[in-house]
Parts: structure tokens; sequence; C-alpha cells
């Protein structure tokens, strides 16, 4: 059955990064191992999205177990930091856009498309929505920036100086409690499915257990269901990260290019957020770099950053591109073409 075979890639890949001791080897190895597969194998992958979508919960959980009220209000003390922070990547992104079309003759509309941070569903729908955007190539870059920040971040993170933690080991319980969280969040992940809100299988549990947390104790997630939850996300992304045809190819260069601008704007960014607060260089990077809240948050909890003030960043960034993003694009796009029908 394709979706054994993909499985067993998958886990074999953990297993390898394992062995080797490479940082997150339950998200990289399935990740990679599927997608050089995907390439090199003469038969067909495939993944249960339900399968995803179950490891989305159970990063959801973890997420919203760590943002309890004294994280949440440390969150909203830097509101002001987070809109000044969000609001100069988007910026550098609209710059990023216009110097590639500069560059390369390619419209602005699509190289703004390609290059705005935030998740790749979002902006491929944007894409197909705005007239004259070549959605192949939008699909292309959005696809390698991502493949970019995945591969690179965890590796930069885990070669950071860090400073000695003093973290208490917490004992897994099998509780009633436990169950109802686990219930309360697949709830909460159909339910935010339902009503269309962003990454809802991870939103809605995390935005639950924040809540049921106030009332009732709650259970650390055991390491071996997040290494599950982490192989069936990356195969997951190594799937939609296998060779394409088309002109995406012929996209690849402009892609590699506008991929490694922001992600090396975005780590300038990451490096003055350093200097100006007390967070670690590692939380620095995870809260600014333009992924996927899903992906990162794996991330900073694997390599023991601020996940609190991580998930806060990326969530607020997430709403931002969703909810304010759309409307700057509309103007710009107005604006451009009312200046080809003025001229």
């Amino acid at each position: 059955m394709p979706f054994l075979q993909t499985a067993a890639i998958g886990a074999l890949g953990g297993i390898l990064f394992t062995v080797l001791h490479l940082p997150i080897p339950w998200l990289l190895g399935p990740m990679l191992a599927v997608m050089v597969s995907a390439r090199l194998l003469p038969f067909n992958l495939q993944w249960d999205k339900r399968m995803r979508n179950a490891g989305l919960i159970v990063i959801g959980y973890v997420i919203g177990r760590s943002l309890t009220p004294t994280a949440l209000a440390e969150i909203f003390s830097q509101f002001w930091l987070m809109l000044v922070f969000t609001a100069s990547l988007v910026a550098l992104c609209i710059g990023i856009a216009y110097m590639i079309t500069k560059l390369s003759g390619l419209d602005f509309k699509t190289a703004l498309l390609g290059t705005i941070p935030g998740g790749m569903t979002q902006a491929l729908v944007m894409a197909e929505e705005t007239e004259g955007v070549d959605v192949a190539i939008v699909t292309m870059t959005q696809t390698v920036r991502l493949l970019i920040i995945i591969c690179s971040v965890p590796i930069i993170v885990a070669v950071m100086p860090s400073e000695p933690l003093t973290v208490t080991e917490e004992v897994f319980h099998f509780t009633p409690s436990f169950v109802g969280y686990m219930l309360a969040a697949t709830i909460a992940a159909l339910l935010a499915a339902h009503f269309r809100f962003p990454t809802a299988y991870l939103i809605g549990p995390a935005l639950i257990t924040v809540i049921l947390q106030l009332i009732l104790p709650s259970e650390p997630m055991p390491a071996p269901i997040i290494h599950v939850a982490q192989l069936a996300m990356g195969v997951s992304v190594g799937l939609m990260l296998k060779p394409s045809e088309g002109k995406q190819k012929g996209a690849l260069l402009y892609a590699l290019l506008s991929g490694s601008i922001l992600f090396v704007a975005a780590s300038l960014l990451a490096l003055l957020f350093y200097q100006l607060t007390d967070a670690s260089a590692a939380t620095s990077l995870l809260a600014l770099v333009p992924g996927g809240l899903d992906q990162l948050g794996m991330v900073a909890h694997a390599v023991g950053a601020d996940l609190p003030l991580v998930s806060g960043y990326q969530i607020f960034r997430l709403f931002f591109v969703l909810l304010i993003v759309p409307f700057i694009m509309r103007a710009i796009f107005n604006h451009i073409d009312n200046s080809h029908t003025s001229t």
C-alpha cells in the first residue's frame, strides 16, 4: 500500500537522523526522506491528510499548554513590538519583490505573492483570485522558501550558543483529564476547520487548551507521541515539496534567490530583536523568521526555545497577514492597474 510505504520511508528517515544526531530528527528526517524518495523511487507515495491533521492537534495541545497566563501577559506586553517587527517584515517583502521584479522582469504581482510571509495556502488562494498572477511561480517560490526555512532554521539554532537552562522534568500520567483534553482538542480542531480558521487543526486545540488549563490540570505530551506527530508533519511537507513539472522548474532560480534574500532579511530583524529584548538568539530567530507556526512551533519545542513567545509572534503575524495584508496588496495592485490604464 502506498500509505504504508510512505510511512516506512518516513520512519527510516527519522531513525537515520536520530542515529546521526541531526537536529529535529523526526521532522526533518521523514521530510527529506520522502522528498528524495518521491524523485528517485518508481512507485507513487501517498499520505492521508488525517494523519497530518492528527499531528497538528498534538502540536496545538503542546503550544496551548505552554501559553500559561504568565506567558500570555508577557506576549501582550510586547504587542507594539510585535506590530513593528511584523510590519517591518511585510515592508521588506514588498521591497524584495520589487527588487526581484527589476532583476528578473517578473511581474510585480507574482513576485509579491511569492514573497509575502504567511501560510502557503493563503498565498495560493490570493494568487488564484488576483488577475494576471502566475500561480505556478507563486507555488514554486512559496515551496522553496518553506524548504529553505525548515532545513536551515533547526541547523542554525542547533549551533547557536545557548545558556544553560534549569528545566524541571515533567512526568506524564494517563489521567481522565488528559483524555478530556484530547477529546476537547479534537472537537475544537473540527469546529475551527468548519469555521475556516487559518491552520485550524493547530489553532483550535491551542485555544481550547489555553482555556481549559485555567480550570483543569494538564499533562505533558509523551515524547513518543510528539515524535509521531512530527513524522506525520514531516511526511506531509516532504510530499508537498516533491518535484513539480512545467513552468515551476523554470522558476527555481528566482525562487531560490527570493527565498534566500527573505531568510537573510528576517534573520537580520531577528538579530535586532535579540539586541532589543532579553530573548535568546534561538527564540529571536524562531519568532521572526517567516515560516509556519506548525513547523516552527515544533522546532521551538524541540530545541528548548521560548515556545510561548515564538507562538505569540507567529500567531500575530499569521492573523496580520490574513486580515491586514490583503488590503495592502489590493491597494498596491489597484495602483499598478490604474498606472497601466493611464499609460
